[in-house]
């Protein structure tokens, strides 16, 4: 086993016991070599978990599991209710239950395996772990640990149901898992000795009694040789029995097979398989990180999206910038030859209706010229409509003009935006003909 020093940490497995730690860590070279020691000093505790992923196992003897069907899908509205559902399954309901779940959507119907057990015993853990610096990603149900090394092997068969016996640790686990869901978990009895026929008796009526609800195909156990052959009775199908250094290498002894598999499920974000108790009052600040880790090449995707979207928007703003420094520039030229003697260009429009509406009693005012209505004109109809102008008649009460312009609609147009213009009085349509090729309008109107 190495010391201290030469551990190189990935990631790292804890398991709370009553005066001791179980911890694992993962070697950082990527050879899955584990590094486990059973732990009473909490600062050699603290050294094991000083990694960035942690992993606390918490005993489940200490909670209640139930597997039911729910008619609703919504993960809010079945965390609401099952404090009501789980309430025969407790032996003393907590006045405040803390539930870990897993799911799986079925039509309008929800499949839950749930775990449950009082929200004290949980302040407990991670004040505890607090107390030695250790801020778990996960609270999980220890019992489960050697899931992910199992799965890692593929010693789980995908085309039916499998029982895992887990001996490995003080508390024998019975789970079945089929298609990666864990179907049941059940617990031999608290300090229960498979050496005495007592408590071989219990572990094969637990395995019968789980098999006749979940028949199973293949039966994985786990744990010490010598008590496989005590089994036999109760186990009817293909028996894997895998030996300890080919579940984790490094390890020396069974006991820390859980929290090896711990480490790993930290070292591959597979705390929720676990079921997880780290959501609502008890989540962390970042419990949402792993929940986004399948959406991340989307989020790239639409990050690259908007990224694209900004640059075409720069582009427009940066032509529409230039558009409007020339259509300036056009308008300062048209206003100092309307009036050139105007010192400064304020509003060009207001300027020009202001020399238009000038009385043409005072001596100090003439009648508007040819190029004040030139401005005028151009100013009011802008960009927006496509005429062409042929010809312009200066008269003393105001001027004719005669043009081209695509339709009888764009001439009604015209005619709106130049009556709206305060310094015109009279907008008259004198003559408007279809040309003869039939795709323009020749029309001539008279302002005053």
């Amino acid at each position: 086993m190495a010391t201290m020093g030469t551990i190189k940490n990935r990631a790292s497995g804890i398991i709370l016991e009553d005066s001791s730690m179980l911890c694992a860590c993962l070697g950082k070279d990527g050879d899955l070599q584990y590094t486990a020691e059973t732990i009473h000093d909490s600062v050699m505790a603290a050294k094991y978990a000083s990694c960035r992923h942690v992993i606390a196992g918490l005993s489940a003897s200490h909670m209640i599991f139930r597997r039911t069907k729910l008619p609703f899908t919504r993960l809010e509205q079945i965390r609401e209710i099952l404090p009501q559902e789980a309430q025969d399954s407790f032996i003393n309901m907590p006045v405040e239950p803390h539930f870990a779940l897993q799911m799986r959507i079925n039509k309008e119907q929800a499949r839950v395996l749930y775990a449950g057990t009082a929200a004290q015993y949980l302040r407990d853990a991670l004040r505890q772990l607090a107390d030695i610096g250790i801020n778990p990603d996960c609270l999980v149900v220890a019992e489960l640990g050697a899931l992910p090394l199992l799965l890692r092997q593929d010693m789980l068969s995908s085309s039916g149901r499998n029982m895992v016996i887990d001996s490995s640790g003080a508390l024998t686990t019975v789970y079945i898992v089929e298609d990666g869901e864990i179907i049941t978990i059940r617990l031999q009895a608290q300090g229960a000795d498979n050496r005495q026929d007592v408590g071989r008796e219990e572990l094969r009526w637990l395995i019968e009694d789980s098999n006749r609800h979940y028949p199973c195909t293949r039966f994985i156990y786990l744990g010490p040789e010598s008590q496989v052959n005590l089994l036999e009775p109760a186990i009817n199908g293909e028996t894997v029995i895998p030996n300890l250094e080919q579940l984790a290498p490094g390890l020396k002894n069974w006991e820390h097979l859980r929290v090896a598999g711990l480490a790993l499920a930290a070292d591959n974000r597979q705390g929720r398989e676990l079921l997880d108790f780290r959501w609502g009052q008890f989540g962390r600040y970042d419990a949402w990180r792993p929940w986004l880790r399948p959406w991340r090449q989307t989020m790239a995707a639409v990050f690259a999206f908007l990224c694209i979207g900004l640059f075409l928007q720069a582009l427009t703003y940066q032509r529409d910038s230039q558009e409007y420094k020339q259509l300036r520039q056009s308008i300062s030229q048209v206003f100092h030859r309307a009036l050139p003697g105007a010192p400064v260009m304020i509003d060009p429009v207001g300027q020009l209706r202001q020399v238009l509406n000038s009385s043409p009693h005072s001596p100090a005012r003439q009648r508007p010229s040819l190029s004040q209505w030139l401005a005028l004109i151009q100013l009011q109809t802008g960009h927006n409509i496509d005429v062409r102008w042929e010809r312009f008649h200066y008269e003393p009460d105001g001027v004719l003009i005669e043009g081209e312009i695509p339709s009888y609609k764009a001439l009604e147009l015209l005619r709106q935006a130049l009556i709206h213009s305060p310094a015109i009085t009279k907008v008259k349509i004198k003559d408007a003909a279809l040309l003869a090729k039939g795709k323009k309008v020749k029309f001539s109107l008279e302002l005053s």
